[in-house]
């Protein structure tokens, strides 16, 4: 699959379809720091006591072309936390650095397919 700078699909070649959803485990994660290494894979973050405020940092998106992450935050501790997703080396989330202030999960149910193309991350 080949994405333009805008997040759309050019070109795809053969290949087998999945049955859907994502091929590696779901992540639970309630530290105050998450480095997802795995791409393809879903993180659902849960704050708790004494990590109220999470920050997802993803991988890089160079060498991981066409590759998804899904961060879904999916329970909080308390109304006053927060749950960021950053990137690294100024790469961007649908063209906006996100390398020091992160795309916020607005609430509780908010959810984030994103996708590499080879350069920075898009929203799917």
């Amino acid at each position: 699959i080949t994405v333009d700078g805008q997040g759309r699909i050019t070109a795809a070649a053969n290949g087998s379809a999945s049955g859907g959803g994502f091929p590696s485990a779901v992540t639970a994660q309630t530290t105050a720091t998450l480095s997802p290494a795995v791409v393809d894979t879903l993180y659902t973050v849960t704050t708790s006591a004494g990590t109220a405020d999470i920050v997802v940092t993803l991988p890089t998106a160079v060498g991981n072309s066409a590759k998804i992450i899904g961060v879904k935050y999916a329970a909080q501790n308390s109304v006053d936390d927060t749950v960021l997703i950053k990137t690294v080396s100024s790469q961007t989330i649908d063209g906006t650095n996100r390398t020091t202030n992160g795309l916020p999960l607005a609430s509780v149910g908010t959810y984030y397919e994103l996708i590499s193309d080879n350069a920075n991350w898009w929203i799917k």
